[in-house]
């Protein structure tokens, strides 16, 4: 048998798109997925990099964003321009950051078809 090639390490872009194969995703899971990958950067250099994560996902047709305000908790995608929906996100996420009941949860990414065939590329290189 010949040695095996390591896995290549997942960036928190192939994290997020990952985790929406299998459920929505909230504001959390992309804050803890980008402080992973640059662990020891300042909590305002983490934000910044959430917030151009989300606005890359979207702006590239990867994901919507919106809320679990639907029946039964389902997700809803938010209405309007991008740059209204992000400017949301900030006043939760970093004017209120230190109430950790509400910025988690508050926003969250749905996978387009876009994001899903991304997703499972990723999926795939990652299972070898």
């Amino acid at each position: 048998m010949g040695a095996t090639e390591p896995r290549a390490t997942m960036t928190a872009r192939d994290e997020v798109l990952m985790r929406g194969l299998s459920d929505w995703v909230p504001l959390q899971r992309a804050h803890y997925h980008v402080a992973a990958e640059h662990p020891g950067e300042s909590l305002i250099t983490t934000r910044r990099r959430v917030l151009a994560l989300i606005r890359t996902l979207v702006s590239d047709g990867s994901a919507e964003l919106g809320d679990l305000q639907g029946p039964d908790d389902r997700f809803v995608a938010w209405p309007g321009p991008l740059d209204e929906s992000m400017h949301r996100i900030e006043r939760v996420y970093v004017e209120r950051f230190a109430d950790e009941s509400i910025w988690p949860w508050y926003a969250w990414l749905s996978l387009t078809a876009t994001g899903e065939a991304l997703a499972r590329r990723i999926e795939m290189t990652q299972l070898g």
